[in-house]
């Protein structure tokens, strides 16, 4: 416990914390009932009357990009800790933090395409679904993870790639490096990302805290071969001591 808490403390992760922070406080501030879609909570109140609002205007896109964008911003940084800090550190000191930024602009581009179909499916859910909509969120998306190809997805999120120390080489290493874990995070955490908007709009938020954090336990698990096991955070619960780091790649 006590090297995870360390490594919490070690460049980049308290950036990457503050970032979560940020993308939290901002969904926070944002009221649920502004007109058209506010910034993540009211997905979670849209009615079928209301589904003809998917049909992007320009004014809708804009504001469910923002949204998605800030949705990812707090709940995916903790997750790639290992990821920045392996392209910070390849790269020669002096361009350490452009090497995080471009393996967040590839990561983040994934997401914004993954985007496309899950804010409809966000919105779909709650506007059909019965008040039994959240435990089946919740459900699939603990159904995910402990199935064979989430935990294909778990493995791949570990992976380190190779990344140049400078030059025009590095820059495409380390934006490469972010699609493809951005790849590989999307297929483990799509249900977890979903969840939330099964509940009501008062819970949406804490939904997403609570994704995040039992996300944040599962990234730290070992890898293993694929296959029908508990998930992970299920293990730390029972047995009470959580892996001794971010992750091993």
């Amino acid at each position: 416990m006590y090297s995870l808490a360390r490594e919490l403390r070690t460049k980049p992760a308290p950036s990457l914390m503050a970032l979560s922070a940020a993308g939290f406080a901002i969904l926070a501030m944002s009221p649920p009932d502004a007109p058209g879609f506010s910034l993540c909570g009211s997905l979670s109140s849209v009615t079928r009357a209301d589904l003809h609002l998917l049909v992007p205007d320009g004014r809708t896109l804009s504001i469910l990009t923002v949204a998605w964008l800030v949705m990812v911003a707090a709940m995916m940084p903790l997750l790639i800790v290992q990821q920045v800090r392996h392209a910070m550190q390849s790269s020669i000191a002096r361009r350490s933090n452009i090497a995080a930024l471009l393996f967040l602009a590839g990561y983040g581009l994934i997401w914004m395409v993954a985007g496309l179909a899950m804010i409809p499916m966000a919105a779909v859910i709650p506007a059909f679904g019965s008040p039994s909509i959240a435990i089946i969120a919740v459900a699939i998306a603990f159904v995910w993870t402990a199935s064979p190809v989430g935990g294909w997805a778990h493995n791949a999120c570990h992976r380190l790639y190779s990344v140049a120390a400078s030059g025009p080489t590095a820059n495409q290493d380390c934006l490469v490096h972010g699609v493809r874990t951005g790849m590989a995070c999307t297929a483990a955490c799509w249900p977890w990302m979903i969840m939330p908007f099964g509940f009501p709009v008062a819970l949406h938020l804490s939904a997403m805290a609570t994704a995040t954090v039992i996300l944040f336990f599962e990234r730290i698990g070992p890898t293993r071969k694929p296959a029908w096991r508990m998930p992970y955070v299920f293990r730390l619960v029972f047995r009470g001591r959580p892996h001794r780091s971010l992750g091993r790649p």
